[in-house]
């Protein structure tokens, strides 16, 4: 069965975030389908939105001008729950912010200085490595996993060139299982992508709550409305990304000067 897989980020756009994160689902096509029927019945129902950002549900802007705080805690209640039902594997790297500035910023290639490329890369090798032993279920090696992304024009040529590095470092066994080019959408049309802003945005707000910040305290939202997010099933690499990056700038900074 044909897998896709929609990511997000959120974070390290403010000098105060703990962490940047690439985050979201993968599921069967078939399964995104039925997703994609119930989240906008669910849209549709009164009151009524076109697309769900978590940024606007949590400002009351947006699609939730005007709105109250029951009523938008109500609407994000209805939504969740149908993304826990496709029961989809979650997908979660997050790159600690200030491990960056101390680690790597200013010290590999200019290409390469962005925690997001930090992040899909190990997002891709957590993804291949699962598929090998077995531990995701919902994989097919019949079959490669597509990756679309929320479009972004100033990102969007920069996360070509970092996903082509990136399939380029696979090992032999994984250039196989996945897609060679990523897509982009606009996540205001393509329901999936709705669904993973939502769980980029659940994690940078995890990592806020590590940090000792009360992000669920603003705005009237409730953590109780998230409990279904929290529920699904989700990779995370283990801490300390800075010594899975051993060699690979310099591979891939030699790589560049060779034009390749």
């Amino acid at each position: 069965m044909a897998l896709h897989g929609y990511v997000d980020d959120s974070g390290y756009g403010d000098r105060n975030d703990p962490a940047f994160v690439l985050s979201g689902f993968i599921a069967s096509v078939p399964r995104w389908k039925t997703f994609s029927d119930q989240w906008q019945e669910a849209l549709q129902e009164f009151p009524s939105i076109s697309y769900l950002k978590m940024s606007e549900a949590v400002g009351l802007s947006g699609q939730f001008a005007n709105w109250n705080v029951r009523d938008r805690n109500v609407k994000l209640e209805r939504l969740f729950p149908i993304i826990k039902g496709i029961n989809p594997q979650g997908i979660r790297c997050v790159i600690p912010c200030q491990s960056f500035r101390d680690n790597v910023k200013g010290k590999i290639s200019k290409a390469l200085n962005s925690p997001y490329f930090l992040a899909l890369f190990d997002m891709v090798f957590m993804l291949a490595t699962a598929i090998r032993e077995g531990n995701l279920d919902i994989a097919d090696p019949r079959y490669k996993v597509d990756f679309t992304f929320d479009e972004n024009k100033k990102l969007e040529y920069l996360i070509d060139r970092w996903y082509g590095i990136v399939m380029s470092e696979l090992p032999a066994w994984a250039s196989n299982l996945f897609s060679n080019s990523p897509i982009f959408r606009d996540d205001k049309q393509f329901l999936p992508l709705q669904a993973a802003d939502s769980h980029a945005w659940l994690g940078l707000q995890l990592q806020r709550e590590k940090a000792g910040q009360h992000p669920f305290d603003r705005r009237g939202l409730k953590r109780e409305s998230f409990e279904s997010l929290e529920k699904i099933v989700t990779l995370e690499p283990p801490e300390g990304f800075e010594t899975r990056f051993n060699g690979l700038a310099e591979r891939v900074a030699a790589r560049l000067a060779q034009g390749r």
